[in-house]
């Protein structure tokens, strides 16, 4: 397995590693991934068209959903994330990034089964509030009901001494963000790519009552609320973007810029 060397942060013109992304999870949030790589690497300087990097994408739009927590479903999504790493595997690519949180519950399982890494979501993010807002210590988690059940922010955020203050459990306030993402006529991932005022409404009204019980961050740990974070009115309290995280480090290890061991564990950035 690869492990990735640290290299000064500057501009670097040779990409060093090559990205695989799977995607599909869902489709306008991966797409909304693709379009935050040309972003940051932009915002790094680019003269044309050679000077962004090369990645393989995969939408892989047939995994079962997230949301079932049986053993056999989670057999069944694992073998999907199994079958579409080792296709960008084929194709060389260096390491394995997941714009969604919730697969991120099985990633463990999953790298075991491949030969390159995968790099963790949740670490990223709690480094990185670490980083930005080093005075927090409570937080709202916006994700998914099974993201929030697999407590895979749980450990990462308590090593930092930060508390997760929401959701509370079966709180009503979670419902409406779960009819966001999901509701079959307004959900973003029934809606294509026009987002429905109701989604958005509800959203917003779910950021409210995150100021309200106190939360100093957020934590936007679902793909398809970053689609929307920017079509609601900006929370009072910072946000943490789990997909700009990931964009953001995906495109320094396409460069070198930081550094992970073999099992796509941050080790330096």
């Amino acid at each position: 397995m690869s492990t990735f060397k640290t290299t000064p942060k500057i501009v670097l013109k040779q990409q060093a590693y090559l990205p695989g992304i799977i995607g599909g999870m869902g489709s306008l949030a991966g797409v909304q991934f693709q379009l935050r790589l040309i972003d940051y690497r932009k915002s790094l300087g680019v003269l044309s068209d050679q000077c962004f990097p090369r990645w393989i994408y995969v939408n892989a739009a047939d995994i079962p959903s997230r949301l079932c927590n049986s053993a056999s479903a989670e057999a069944r999504i694992a073998s999907e994330l199994v079958r579409a790493g080792r296709f960008l595997q084929s194709g060389g690519v260096d390491f394995l990034v997941v714009p969604c949180n919730a697969a991120h519950g099985l990633r463990e399982r999953v790298s075991g089964q491949l030969q390159i890494p995968w790099i963790g979501l949740p670490q990223l993010v709690a480094e990185s509030i670490v980083e930005s807002h080093p005075s927090i210590r409570k937080v709202a988690l916006l994700a998914t009901s099974r993201t929030v059940e697999s407590r895979i922010y749980d450990e990462v955020l308590g090593e930092k001494n930060i508390e997760i203050v929401f959701p509370k459990e079966n709180s009503g306030v979670q419902s409406k963000l779960m009819e966001a993402i999901y509701h079959p006529t307004f959900g973003v991932k029934a809606s294509g790519t026009a987002l429905c005022a109701e989604a958005k409404i509800r959203l917003s009204e779910v950021v409210e009552h995150c100021e309200d019980v106190g939360a100093q961050l957020a934590i936007i740990a679902c793909t398809e609320i970053s689609v929307m974070m920017n079509q609601v009115p900006a929370p009072k309290i910072p946000i943490v973007d789990s997909l700009t995280v990931l964009a953001h480090t995906t495109i320094e290890a396409a460069y070198g810029m930081v550094a992970f061991d073999s099992l796509g564990n941050i080790l330096a950035k």
